[in-house]
């Protein structure tokens, strides 16, 4: 489930920050997996709880009730469901790009000459969640929505830069070989077929422009409701207040 969980969220959520703010955080560094969530707090203490229903803060299991139990189970299953979510975008996201470049392979017959270009957006999302990522568990620290809001533009700008570099290349060298192998190449028929394809893209992306703004909003919601029932959860189990996972302070 850690999988493919984070990037494309991020990504979204920076490309649409100036439209909407997310006034969520994480307040604490956490360590995700299948079984537990840690909290880690900057001095080194940790509370860790899992499908279970224990708990233990800074070393001490603390003996729960079966309310408490209920509450930070459910705490816990809002958690995994943000992951599910952030999953779901990142599946999302990549489809869209496998999609367009089949769309445009299709239309223009030129038919795998834009593998390199989905290999190498597929490899750019891997290796950014591989920063959050040791041995299978999910990793994000502290502050991490804000670093995003940010700095994440630079990655933004460095997967735009990566797609309009790659594909006008893949796509230039694919349509001269074609002219070729039809007649000869006709530079000015190139050129036109090179804007028709760049309109082409820009179309696709902006049809689900909708569904990408659509999702960053449903993210953060879901981000705030598990920020609420955080709230709750203290109220039940007051030595975890410390161990909180999301900020819900506005953010500057």
């Amino acid at each position: 489930m850690i999988k493919r969980t984070l990037v494309f969220a991020l990504l979204l959520a920076t490309s649409q920050s100036n439209a909407m703010q997310c006034n969520v955080d994480l307040k604490n560094g956490i360590r995700v997996n299948d079984q537990s969530v840690e909290v880690n707090q900057s001095d080194g203490k940790k509370a860790v709880f899992d499908e279970q229903g224990n708990l233990s803060i800074a070393g001490y299991k603390m003996v729960l009730d079966e309310e408490q139990k209920k509450a930070l189970e459910g705490y816990r299953s809002k958690i995994n469901d943000n992951i599910v979510k952030a999953q779901d975008m990142t599946k999302s996201g990549l489809e869209l790009v496998d999609n367009i470049i089949a769309d445009v392979s299709s239309s223009f017959k030129i038919e795998g000459s834009l593998d390199g270009v989905k290999k190498s957006v597929h490899q750019f999302y891997s290796d950014i969640e591989a920063r959050y990522q040791d041995k299978g568990d999910l990793i994000l620290p502290a502050n991490l929505l804000s670093d995003w809001q940010k700095n994440g533009t630079e990655e933004l700008s460095r997967l735009t830069d990566l797609i309009d570099k790659e594909f006008t290349t893949d796509i230039f060298e694919a349509m001269s070989t074609k002219m070729n192998k039809e007649g000869g190449l006709n530079l000015s028929e190139l050129a036109t077929t090179m804007s028709e394809l760049k309109a082409r893209v820009s179309k696709d992306f902006a049809d689900h422009q909708k569904d990408i703004e659509d999702q960053a909003k449903k993210m953060c919601e879901s981000l705030q409701d598990s920020a609420k029932a955080e709230q709750d959860l203290h109220q039940k189990i007051p030595e975890l207040a410390s161990y909180s996972i999301f900020n819900l302070e506005k953010k500057q």
